[in-house]
């Protein structure tokens, strides 16, 4: 331990200035959890950016990661009467403003509601103000032509479930495509705030 001036410690390889920066040179190993205060992040504003890229960068801050569990409901277009399940289930990784999630939902009866098919209760709302999800499906006893797509509003934790066909026409799905033992699991990407 070295008192280097009045406003730094050096222990080893390790500086401490009396403003808590902490400088460390070589290779660091920590027993515990790093624990970051409420609004603080790695900062990776050291990296030179790569001038030659079209891009604007906005924030070097990685201030947030969770991972967590949350439990999918379907619905049509608001409504939700009758709707039963064998089974549903999520998981989900938030790494930064991306959000990772998983879902499978299998009915039992897909209930009397109509309108568009939604999935609610996604544990993130969207911060885009129309968020095409990056969506990919695996389904049983749903009816669609093409591909199937995924749309999650802004502000809002519901995916508008629709699909494209090989024309390029685009519809959602409804309470029609829908069977009382449809399956749906799905991983789909957005932002979120």
């Amino acid at each position: 331990l070295d008192l280097v001036a009045d406003t730094e410690i050096q222990i080893a390889a390790t500086t401490i200035d009396m403003n808590g920066a902490v400088d460390i040179s070589g290779d660091t190993t920590i027993a515990g959890d790093v624990i970051m205060a409420d609004g603080k992040g790695i900062d990776f504003s050291a990296k030179t950016p790569d001038e030659s890229g079209a891009g604007s960068m906005s924030n070097e801050i990685l201030d947030d990661y969770e991972e967590g569990t949350w439990t999918p409901t379907i619905e049509f277009t608001g409504g939700n009467t009758g709707i039963t399940y064998t089974s549903q289930g999520g998981t989900y990784t938030k790494i930064g403003r991306m959000l990772y999630v998983q879902a499978s939902v299998l009915l039992s009866s897909k209930g009397s509601s109509t309108g568009s098919l939604v999935m609610d209760g996604l544990p993130f709302s969207s911060d885009q103000p129309v968020s095409h999800a990056i969506p990919s499906f695996r389904v049983d006893n749903l009816s669609f032509s093409g591909y199937l797509t995924a749309h999650v509003s802004n502000n809002d934790t519901k995916m508008t479930i629709g699909n494209t066909t090989d024309a390029g026409t685009f519809a959602y799905l409804t309470n029609t495509n829908v069977a009382d033992n449809s399956y749906i699991a799905l991983n789909v990407v957005y932002h979120t705030d």
